[in-house]
Parts: C-alpha cells; structure tokens; sequence
C-alpha cells in the first residue's frame, strides 16, 4: 500500500473516508477504467482508476493520504424501514452478468 485513499468533497476540498464501515467489496471495471467499492454503509462508490494510479503520498510532510474524486454512487438499502428510516444494506458481494449488466 503506498497510500490510504480519501474521498475528496468537490465543493469544499475536504477529505473524507470513502466509506463509513467496513469496505467488504472492490474490483476493476476495466471497460469503464474504474474501480467499484461497496461496504456496510450501503453505498457502491466508482474511482477513476486513473487516480488511484497517480496518486502519492507526501512522506516530507507525513501526509499519507490522497484525495480522489468519485465519480458515481449508488446507495442499497434493505427491504423494511426503522422507524420510518431505510436501513443500508451490507454490501457483502457484487456479482455482474456476462453481458455487463
């Protein structure tokens, strides 16, 4: 690992965890030059694949982490509600079909 990537606000600049749990999902789209993620907070999260490659840490200034930007989610939810609320479904595996669907 050469540095823990961050999710980067457009609008602000701040950098975030990409995801709040754990992250149970990732692999390459290669068609789409992109790598997915998903986990217990529900979300599948694409990273430009061309980002993640560029980036580096800043060992002189002890900074290990890179923001990227996101470039889509979706959010999962499980069947039900509590108290009115959606739960987020836990993201355990994704699978595609052969047609890339």
């Amino acid at each position: 690992v050469k540095v823990e990537l961050t999710k980067t606000d457009t609008d602000s600049g701040v950098m975030e965890k990409m995801h709040t749990g754990a992250i149970d999902v990732v692999f390459l789209l290669e068609e789409e030059n992109c790598v997915v993620s998903g986990g217990d907070d529900g979300y599948l999260r694409w990273w430009s694949l061309a980002e993640i490659d560029e980036a580096e840490a800043d060992y002189d200034k002890g900074i290990l982490e890179y923001g990227i930007t996101m470039q889509q989610e979706v959010r999962i939810v499980m069947p039900g509600e509590n108290n009115g609320t959606k739960l987020p479904a836990h993201i355990k595996h994704v699978a595609r079909s052969k047609d890339g669907q």
